[in-house]
């Protein structure tokens, strides 16, 4: 490998690391934001990507269900999925096996 081919080599990888970089920050502020307005109780009108909370290394998806109070935690990197897909595709997987006892429980 010449000179010029191991510089070229070398600005490729900073290149790439800043875009990665630029992505994670990118991607860190869409959780934040959203995660901050569902601790204030407010309506969201986004949810992220899966590629979004992958990138930005918070890839844990907690749960709580209303109707009985269970908190489930779900890792996003465990199961395949379409990372252009809004993290609210996971819910679809979720059972919650107290509430789904409740449901059929007749007064």
């Amino acid at each position: 490998m010449g000179y010029n081919a191991r510089n070229d080599e070398i600005r490729d990888n900073v290149t790439r690391m800043r875009r990665e970089w630029e992505a994670q920050r990118g991607a860190l502020a869409t959780v934040r934001r959203f995660n901050a307005i569902l601790s204030a109780k407010g309506y969201v009108w986004f949810w992220p990507k899966v590629a979004a909370a992958l990138t930005s290394k918070h890839h844990w998806l907690i749960i709580a269900c209303d109707s009985c109070g269970t908190v489930v935690d779900l890792d996003l990197r465990v199961k395949p999925r379409d990372p252009e897909a809004s993290v609210r595709i996971a819910l679809r997987n979720v059972h919650v096996h107290a509430a789904m006892g409740m449901a059929g429980r007749s007064s």
